[in-house]
C-alpha cells in the first residue's frame, strides 16, 4: 500500500526567538534536528526534538492515518493529502 498522506510532511509554525516572526518547517525537519533561518530577520533557529518525544508521536499519527486509509480503500472513497 502507498501512503497517500505523509505525515512528515506536515507543516508547524516555530516563533523567532529573536523577532519572533513565525517561520514554516516540516515535522520532517523537527525530526532530523534541522537549522532553518528566520524569514524576517536571518537568525538560525535550530529545531530539536528532545528525547525523541515528537518522533515517537508522529510515528503513532502516521499509523493512524494509515489505518484510516485503509478503512477508507475499503468503502471505495478516495481520499487527498
Amino acid at each position: 500500500m502507498i501512503n497517500m498522506i505523509n505525515v512528515d510532511l506536515w507543516v508547524i509554525t516555530v516563533h523567532c526567538l529573536k523577532c519572533n516572526s513565525e517561520n514554516k518547517a516540516n515535522l520532517i525537519q523537527l525530526k532530523r534536528g534541522e537549522t532553518i533561518r528566520c524569514s524576517v530577520c536571518g537568525t538560525s533557529i535550530g529545531l530539536k526534538d528532545k528525547d525523541g518525544t515528537i518522533e515517537k508521536e508522529i510515528m503513532k499519527v502516521q499509523e493512524a492515518v494509515n489505518l484510516l486509509e485503509l478503512a477508507v480503500q475499503k468503502i471505495g472513497v478516495v481520499i487527498q493529502a
